[in-house]
C-alpha cells in the first residue's frame, strides 16, 4: 500500500515567484531598447529596398518601352518622404505633363523617415541611362549610425547603396 502525504503542497512559493518576476523584468529592461533599434533598422532597410525597387522599375520600363520614364516626388520639391510616382512620357516629347503621359505606379510615403535629394526628378532614357547622377539620403527619425541609408544613382542608371556613409547629420 502507498503512503500518501495529504499535507504536501505543490507549486511556487511567493519568494520564488518574486525572484522570477524580477529576473524577467531585468531581462525585458535590457532587451527592449535593442529590440526598438532592430525594428527601426529593419523598417529603414525595407524602405531603402522600396526606393531601389522603384528606381529599377523605372529604368526597366524605360528600356522595355523605348520611352523616357521619370520618377518624381508627389509633393513638389526635393523632399520625397510623402511618396513618389513613376511617369511614362507617352509621346516621347520630353514633357511629362501631356495627356499621352501615363502614371505607371505610385509609391507610398515613408513613415518615421525622410528621403531627400538635391533633385526634384530622375529621368531614365530609353537606353537606361539617368539624366543626372544624384544621391538619395534616407534618414530615420532620431537617427543613429545604423539608421541612415545613402543611395547613389549613377549616370549609367545603376543604383549603388553606400555602405560607408552612415553618419547622421
Amino acid at each position: 500500500m502507498k503512503n500518501i502525504n495529504i499535507n504536501r503542497h505543490q507549486g511556487f512559493t511567493i519568494i520564488e515567484l518574486m525572484i522570477t518576476v524580477t529576473v524577467v523584468g531585468i531581462l525585458a529592461a535590457v532587451a527592449l531598447p535593442a529590440f526598438g533599434d532592430l525594428v527601426k533598422n529593419n523598417r529603414l532597410a525595407a524602405q531603402a529596398n522600396s526606393i531601389t525597387t522603384s528606381l529599377h522599375y523605372a529604368r526597366g520600363e524605360a528600356v522595355n518601352r523605348g520611352l523616357s520614364v521619370r520618377i518624381e516626388p508627389l509633393v513638389a520639391g526635393t523632399d520625397w518622404s510623402a511618396g513618389w510616382l513613376v511617369r511614362l512620357d507617352g509621346n516621347n516629347d520630353g514633357d511629362f505633363d501631356d495627356a499621352e503621359d501615363i502614371v505607371l505606379r505610385n509609391f507610398e510615403g515613408l513613415k518615421s523617415s525622410n528621403l531627400n535629394t538635391d533633385q526634384n526628378q530622375i529621368v531614365y532614357s530609353p537606353n537606361g541611362q539617368a539624366s543626372v547622377a544624384t544621391t538619395l539620403t534616407l534618414l530615420a527619425d532620431e537617427c543613429t549610425k545604423e539608421h541612415k541609408r545613402v543611395l547613389n544613382v549613377k549616370l549609367s542608371g545603376m543604383i549603388w547603396l553606400d555602405p560607408d556613409d552612415r553618419d547622421c547629420p
